[in-house]
């Protein structure tokens, strides 16, 4: 018999709420950071009032309690960061401040070197990054002499090219060491073409376009400026693309309700899992192809082994519906009686018999549909 003890007595939607000590200790809760409900916060309190909590225990007053410590934890370190991240901006804008000032009284270099020191304040890529190299590329295009290019934006430029000519190029890195150089320099046109094509080489297509772009503004009479805005089209339709392929990321359901859980990198390879199936595709177009690996399972007494086949399919122009096509081995199976105490079956053989076509046409479920364009 469990044995209640009434310690402190809540009224709580119009019931009565008792502490129970011993049947506390067997209702455990998964301790994940949360916000108590008004019944929990009672119980917490009656357990405090009784004594119930204590430390070094383990039942549900303990649960209650550490439940509501992580959660005062985690909005503690929320507002931590809402506090560092208004700073950060306030930072920025203060900055912003003095260089546009420095620009309007017509102090041109002063200004240059006010956006360097705004620059280094943000974080780099970011979208407050963008706004200062904007206000700086801005100033640089209307003067007529500019600043040196400092030392050390020209070395990480020469870093970046080293990057580009070692055995197997890293664009990435090459773009990050470019990136650095302008943050230092955000006036040098060269160092903004440079990088644009650095980050369209590592597949970064919006930082590409941007940069492109002050370049042009910088140097708009470039004997090659029909070819950068030729790869700026071409960079934005690769940014849209990846943006739609990104979209496509999440749940899916097959016409006969099997769920399925797309994986997209934005570089249009998919993977696509659904209990023994797991598609690994690239998209070409609106085509898939790839390859689909089948896992091993149990099936009548028997171990059917798994199998991987070339896979493919198609997504439809507005990303609401994608098709999958692969094949499966039928097998043929057989099996004896072997008694109760052996679990009644054993397998005897598994022959293989043919490949099936399988087609699947996955859709949204409703609670994700519209998530692609």
């Amino acid at each position: 018999m469990v044995r209640f003890v009434a310690r402190r007595a809540a009224q709580i939607g119009g019931s009565l709420l008792c502490v129970c000590l011993a049947a506390c200790a067997s209702a455990r809760l998964p301790l994940a950071a949360r916000e108590l409900s008004a019944a929990e916060r009672a119980e917490l309190a009656a357990c405090r009032d009784s004594g119930a909590l204590r430390p070094n225990t383990s039942n549900r007053c303990s649960d209650l309690d550490a439940i509501e410590r992580a959660y005062a934890q985690q909005l503690a370190e929320a507002q931590a960061a809402r506090e560092a991240e208004a700073a950060y901006q306030a930072s920025i804008r203060a900055a912003l401040r003095r260089a546009d000032a420095a620009a309007a009284a017509g102090r041109g270099t002063q200004a240059l070197h006010l956006y360097v020191e705004a620059m280094a304040l943000t974080r780099p890529r970011s979208r407050e990054d963008l706004v200062v190299r904007e206000r700086a590329s801005d100033l640089a295009a209307t003067m007529r002499q500019l600043p040196p290019i400092p030392e050390e934006a020209e070395r990480h430029a020469v870093r970046a090219q080293a990057r580009l000519e070692m055995e197997g190029a890293d664009y990435e890195a090459a773009a990050a060491e470019m990136t650095d150089a302008i943050r230092l320099a955000p006036w040098w046109a060269d160092g903004y073409y440079n990088l644009g094509l650095m980050a369209a080489a590592a597949g970064q297509h919006v930082p590409a376009i941007n940069n492109l772009k002050i370049y042009l503004k910088l140097n708009p009479g470039s004997t090659d400026a029909g070819a950068i805005k030729t790869k700026i089209y071409q960079l934005e339709l690769a940014a849209e693309d990846e943006t739609f392929t990104r979209g496509l990321a999440g749940g899916w359901t097959s016409s006969d309700r099997e769920a399925f859980q797309l994986e997209a990198d934005g570089a249009g390879k998919f993977r696509i899992r659904s209990g023994i199936y797991d598609f690994s595709v690239a998209k070409k177009g609106a085509e898939l192809e790839g390859a689909a690996a089948i896992a091993s399972r149990r099936w009548d007494y028997c171990d059917i082994p798994g199998e991987q086949n070339a896979a493919t399919g198609r997504i439809s122009a507005d990303g609401s519906t994608i098709e999958l096509r692969t094949q499966i081995s039928i097998y043929s199976t057989d099996k004896r009686w072997v008694g109760i105490s052996m679990g009644n079956y054993e397998c005897t053989s598994v022959v293989f018999l043919q490949k099936s076509d399988v087609v699947f046409t996955l859709t949204r479920p409703p609670s994700e549909s519209g998530a692609a364009r």
